[in-house]
């Protein structure tokens, strides 16, 4: 079995904390990619979005995915919005491995991203809609790209995302080294 996953999912569904989890179970490296992105371009995500705009974030965002998809082993914590474009879509499935869909239900979402101010300024408002409107619509429009793309779907509200990484390791079958599996 192929030594990459990638988590998908909306923001504030825990990817990168479950990614961080999944690793110190499965011993592989993990990456978030909303922080590589970053830290390739000398700026915060905030800051693409309005120096340059959606589109451009967007096509910085697919030539970081199509790089970081050739790792293995690699656990990948995308950002919310990777699944947008088609051909994202597909280099996600072709790439091998196993893609978890992170998913949560919009009062959860909400209340996540309410109390994550630190990681506010990489979040940047993406339509001219109030929090609340624009989580839901947005769900309401990736929701079947997610589904596309998983191979499993993983509700994460209510769990801790300790737990949430056990799940996926048995989920998959996957051999863990970590002590604190047994």
């Amino acid at each position: 079995m192929s030594q990459r996953m990638i988590l998908i999912g909306y923001r504030g569904t825990g990817k990168t904390t479950i990614a961080r989890e999944l690793s110190r179970l499965l011993h592989w490296p993990w990456l978030d990619a909303d922080i590589e992105l970053e830290r390739n371009s000398g700026r915060s995500i905030g800051q693409i979005f309005a120096e340059e705009g959606e589109p451009a974030f967007r096509k910085y965002e697919a030539v970081l995915l199509r790089q970081l998809l050739k790792r293995e082993p690699l656990i990948l914590a995308t950002g919310g919005g990777v699944i947008i474009d088609p051909k994202n879509r597909s280099r996600i499935k072709k790439a091998g491995g196993m893609v978890v869909w992170l998913d949560a239900t919009l009062e959860i979402l909400l209340a996540r991203l309410h109390s994550d101010s630190p990681a506010a300024h990489r979040r940047p408002a993406l339509t001219e809609r109030s929090a609340e409107e624009e989580v839901k619509h947005l769900l309401e429009q990736r929701r079947p790209w997610y589904e596309e793309c998983a191979d499993w779907r993983l509700p994460t509200e209510l769990q801790r995302p300790s737990d949430l990484a056990r799940q996926i390791v048995q989920h998959f079958e996957l051999p863990t080294v970590s002590s604190e599996w047994s």
